[in-house]
């Protein structure tokens, strides 16, 4: 527990640690409730006598953390929840809660963003939990938490990022399954656009569900970007699909546009064979590595970037309709993309107001931490 909530910060602060739990405690759960704790020696000092005092916290700092910091117990999933019921008043009506990370692959981020997960499912009546990798490698993980099919471990090192492939996130997925097989109801979503090959591939496999004798003319529709895809592991080839000529990609995008009209033309006949949600997921894909085609189609890296922020913001509205009900327990992103309102670097945020919110009714932001060890849930208040 916090011994003087000024005291700590101020320690905390400019060990540059910001704030964490405990203020030096361990922060996961313990082995045992009854384990008796041993102290740990102290760290050899390297300091001479004439290393400086660190400089005092300007009361202006310390002010600031005095009014919007909140202690926590720690950040394992496992805790009890008592320590986060101020979550509620910051999230108020909010349908989507983002959770950013300072720096990638850091424990206490993950853990945290876990923990917050789990009151948002538990008090809040949250269902979704969203984050920032490719949409069809993602379902695979949705599936898992749902059926249990499949090799979590396996499935979340298929997302193709480092950044979530960590013991972490599996612990957290691990948690989703085990509540959902106790009677409740979390998805995994993804919303990003990088690698196309899952989704090409997942359209292919849908037509030969519900179509098989117009697969192969959907096949060459499609070949332009599948020849270029990623493969099972991620990787592309060399060279890439951005490595083609804007001749090439324009008649590409033609193609892909084909194959959609051809879906939509088909619908009704499609939905019957395969049902509403498998035509929606399908059709899904598709947009998907079309996003992929369009972002590519930009030689500038700035533009690239704020084009993949459009479509991220665009992908979070995307459910199967047989998920109804209060989405995203949290979105999870690093933390530019979710915090720099208005930077043509890092759009995403603005996309997710100008899509989800009225701009007019936002709160001001309030820090649960203190910047930047977990980012500040924003209150973002919804259309009629």
């Amino acid at each position: 527990m916090f011994t003087s909530l000024r005291s700590c910060a101020r320690s905390a602060l400019f060990g540059a640690l910001t704030l964490l739990p405990g203020c030096g405690q361990d922060t996961t759960a313990p082995a045992s409730p009854a384990a008796p704790v041993t102290p740990a020696a102290p760290p050899p000092t390297t300091s001479s006598p004439d290393t400086p005092e660190p400089s005092p916290v300007p009361d202006e700092v310390a002010a600031w953390l005095d009014a919007n910091v909140h202690p926590f117990d720690g950040s394992h999933l496992s805790l009890p929840p008592d320590d986060l019921q101020f979550l509620p008043e910051l999230v108020g009506d909010a349908r989507i809660v983002s959770l950013g990370e300072g720096t990638h692959g850091t424990r206490d981020f993950f853990e945290m963003k876990a923990r917050i997960l789990r009151f948002l499912v538990e008090e809040m009546g949250f269902n979704t939990f969203a984050i920032e990798a490719t949409c069809p490698e993602a379902r695979l993980l949705d599936r898992y938490v749902r059926t249990g099919e499949g090799n979590p471990a396996r499935l979340l090192a298929g997302l193709y990022f480092w950044t979530w492939n960590t013991e972490a996130v599996l612990e957290m997925i691990e948690w989703m399954r085990a509540h959902n097989e106790a009677g409740g109801d979390i998805g995994f979503h993804g919303f990003d656009m990088q690698f196309p090959g899952l989704a090409l591939r997942n359209v292919l496999e849908y037509m030969r569900q519900v179509d098989p004798e117009n697969t192969e003319r959907v096949s060459e529709q499609i070949r332009c970007l599948s020849v270029f895809a990623n493969g099972n592991s991620g990787t592309f080839p060399d060279p890439d699909y951005g490595d083609q000529t804007a001749a090439y990609r324009d008649l590409c995008g033609t193609s892909l546009n084909s194959t959609r009209d051809w879906l939509l033309q088909n619908r009704s006949r499609y939905e019957t064979a395969g049902g509403a949600d498998a035509f929606e997921v399908a059709l899904q894909s598709l947009r998907v590595a079309y996003q992929y085609h369009l972002r590519d189609d930009f030689e500038d890296p700035e533009e690239r970037s704020a084009r993949r922020d459009e479509f991220m913001a665009e992908n979070v509205e995307w459910k199967p309709k047989d998920r109804p009900g209060r989405p995203y327990g949290a979105l999870g992103a690093q933390l530019p993309y979710l915090h720099r309102t208005g930077s043509p670097r890092f759009p995403l945020a603005s996309d997710l107001r100008g899509r989800h919110v009225d701009h007019r009714l936002l709160t001001r932001e309030r820090p649960i931490l203190g910047d930047p060890l977990v980012h500040a849930l924003r209150r973002f208040r919804t259309f009629p």
